[in-house]
């Protein structure tokens, strides 16, 4: 067990100090002119390295003692004449350390050897966290001239153990957090395995996982400090503190106040407590670690600039654009190549797909908004009408993608594609699927207003003669970029390769997540 500081403790501290401080004449940086008279005639300690009264002494700094006078290096003798001494529990430990000296200044340093302290950093030449410790040098030092060292005794405590954070996710003092739990793909299997996280933390240190539980380790909102509900779990290969939303109605927002979800535009706090305890050597932090951070706000985005003349192409919303389009299914012949959502089967209309890639830190929101293309201007409506009222299956999360498809139950799972969202339209294959070789396919809102464009046609893009026959997706020329206004197919410029993903719905190009 590590000592507790207590205002005992403490208090016979600062007498010892007051007691040392009055035999050598002076106080607090030294006390070589204090006394005079007799007080010339020895040698003294005139400051030291703790101070006295120290209570929060790092453990890896060196200690020093200087003199007022040159001192007879040969008395300097460690474990001797100079003691260090771990008084934890009132039982003093000899604690092992080298001594150096520099005459020019008077000044002798000890560096600490023993690796036998810190259970907390095992192997390491440092002090113990929260600790008391005496320093002594005895009147058997002396000078080079003769005098005789008045006893110097030195009392301190050492810091207290703090844990810290190397990683964490929302990052400390972001200001785009998600507000719902993603899906955190560990192992596609067999069998699979995944969790789901709204936060986590990497510690610099293992936690003993018996003291990790909704007590010691708390998501709250910052303004009512009122702890959410959820699920926490400590994976202890990573040092990983994992918390996953379950509480329903926090967020009151249209469609969100039925699921797990945080409030837009809001701080939260990610509290690791003082309850906590490490593996080794069952140690309690010193303070609680706050990771805080702000969840992404939520509005429509812009819509498209007023057209220039003589523009090639349609102007188009800041905010966001067109990435990915499936039109040309996988044939058949190719088997589960062309499961684009993951379901288990391949339909030619239920397995295509648009992706929209939101470029800012909110939310945006895509309610009454609808996707139109080519063939269904003819009044048999649009491709997928988005809901009137905010809804968790139209927005965009910020700097991550929205991938519709077809139809179909995407498996979230097999798709992996982390803070991304998946959802599917509202048509039918039998009547609603693009044309494999021309067609527009455009994102509007309310009014009409154009917001993205994804315009193909077969024999106007270099080396295509047909896209009917690439079998895979058309992407953006450069990846995830709005301002390249070419597209190509998936697997490369024309021709394109033989071999690569034919499509990467809710992913970057590469099979990377966003963002």
């Amino acid at each position: 067990m590590f000592t507790t500081r207590t205002t005992m403790l403490r208090t016979s501290l600062a007498v010892a100090s007051v007691l040392v401080l009055a035999s050598c004449g002076g106080g607090g940086g030294g006390g070589g002119g204090g006394g005079g008279g007799l007080n010339n005639l020895f040698l003294q300690v005139v400051s030291s390295t703790p101070g006295f009264g120290t209570t929060n002494q790092p453990v890896t700094q060196v200690l020093t003692l200087s003199f007022n006078n040159d001192v007879d290096p040969a008395t300097l003798i460690p474990g001797s004449t100079v003691l260090l001494e771990n008084t934890n529990q009132g039982v003093s430990t000899p604690v092992a350390f080298t001594l150096s000296y520099d005459p020019g200044t008077f000044t002798a340093t000890l560096t600490v050897t023993a690796t036998n302290e810190n259970p907390i950093l095992p192997n390491q030449p440092v002090l113990a966290y929260d600790t008391p410790y005496r320093l002594t040098a005895t009147n058997a030092i002396k000078s080079t001239g003769g005098r005789i060292l008045r006893t110097f005794v030195l009392d301190f405590f050492t810091e207290p153990f703090n844990i810290t954070a190397t990683a964490s996710d929302p990052a400390n003092g972001s200001q785009e957090a998600l507000i719902e739990n993603r899906l955190r793909v560990l192992s596609q299997g067999p069998p699979p395995a995944a969790r789901l996280e709204i936060a986590t933390v990497t510690y610099n240190i293992d936690l003993d996982p018996a003291t990790v539980d909704q007590t010691t380790i708390l998501l709250v909102e910052k303004s009512t400090q009122v702890p959410l509900t959820g699920a926490v779990t400590y994976d202890a290969p990573t040092k990983t503190a994992i918390i996953s939303l379950a509480q329903t109605g926090h967020n009151t927002t249209g469609g969100f106040a039925s699921v797990a979800a945080l409030k837009f535009d809001t701080d939260y706090q990610f509290v690791t407590t003082k309850r906590v305890r490490t593996l080794m050597g069952g140690l309690s932090p010193g303070q609680d670690l706050i990771i805080e951070f702000r969840t992404a706000k939520l509005r429509p985005p812009a819509p498209a600039p007023a057209p220039q003349p003589g523009a090639m192409f349609p102007p188009q919303s800041p905010d966001l654009f067109l990435n990915e389009i499936l039109q040309d299914v996988p044939a058949a012949s190719l088997g589960l190549e062309g499961d684009s959502n993951k379901d288990g089967t391949v339909d030619s209309g239920l397995d295509e797909f648009v992706e929209i890639v939101n470029l800012t830190s909110d939310y945006l929101d895509l309610s009454s908004h609808f996707i139109e293309e080519n063939q269904k201007q003819s009044g048999s409506g649009n491709w997928l009408t988005f809901p009137s009222t905010v809804d968790p299956s139209s927005v965009v999360p910020p700097r991550r993608a929205l991938v519709i498809f077809g139809g179909g139950s995407p498996n979230l799972l097999a798709l992996d594609i982390g803070g991304s969202k998946a959802r599917t339209s509202t048509r039918s294959s039998a009547t609603h699927s693009f044309s494999n070789t021309t067609d527009f396919i455009r994102l509007r809102d309310s009014a009409n207003n154009l917001l993205a464009d994804f315009t193909y046609v077969s024999n106007q893009t270099p080396g295509v003669t047909n896209f009917d026959t690439l079998d895979q997706s058309l992407n953006r020329a450069v990846d995830a970029d709005a301002t390249t206004l070419t597209f190509e197919p998936h697997r490369g410029p024309p021709p394109p390769p033989a071999t690569g993903p034919r499509f990467s719905p809710g992913k970057k190009r590469n099979g990377q997540q966003f963002p």
